[in-house]
């Protein structure tokens, strides 16, 4: 009885120890390799239809998407990383240079298909959030049988205070290592 005890204990203690490690469901929804996609919606003319392509990089705490828009000079990217609970988002210039970082934080009931992160803020009413991002900002990634969204919402137009919407739209369809 006693070997069975302890035998129970062990497998308990092993689950508990691997279900600790499992690979998050979303995250795990992430393909390594190249995405070929486009810019359906933007408040910016400029990035309205642009072809991007990203490379995603994944790993079980987290996948990290490198975006190039068709035409970036040099080292002009996006990258975004995305975790179990954070986006963090850096934009380079064509020297490869950082020239802007935020953060954003996972929303509470957000699923298996679908995260929603809103901009970190010190003090969302002062509109103290990383990089001057605005506080009502926020991103929406979704990801699906070879193909994810990423939507950014937030102020469509920064002179009018109640114009949230969606501010940028990218889909992205995978095509392959």
């Amino acid at each position: 009885m006693k070997g069975i005890i302890k035998l129970a204990v062990v497998g308990a203690v092993l689950g508990i120890a691997v279900g600790a490690n499992a690979a998050d469901p979303y995250l795990s929804k992430f393909q390594p390799g190249t995405w070929k996609g486009k810019v359906t919606e933007s408040v910016s003319p400029e990035l309205k239809g642009k072809m991007i392509t990203a490379t995603t990089a994944t790993s079980p705490e987290a996948v990290t998407v490198t975006v190039k828009f068709d035409g970036a000079k040099g080292g002009e990217r996006e990258e975004w990383k995305i975790t179990n609970n954070k986006l963090i988002q850096t934009e380079y210039d064509a020297s490869g240079k950082a020239v802007g970082t935020y953060a954003a934080n996972l929303r509470q009931g957000s699923n298996d298909a679908e995260r929603v992160f809103d901009i970190n803020c010190t003090d969302k009413a002062a509109k103290k959030c990383d990089n001057n991002i605005d506080p009502n900002n926020n991103w929406v990634v979704s990801v699906n049988e070879g193909k994810f969204n990423y939507v950014v919402r937030g102020l469509k137009d920064k002179a009018n205070p109640t114009s949230v919407g969606e501010r940028h739209r990218f889909e992205f369809q995978y095509a392959g290592k």
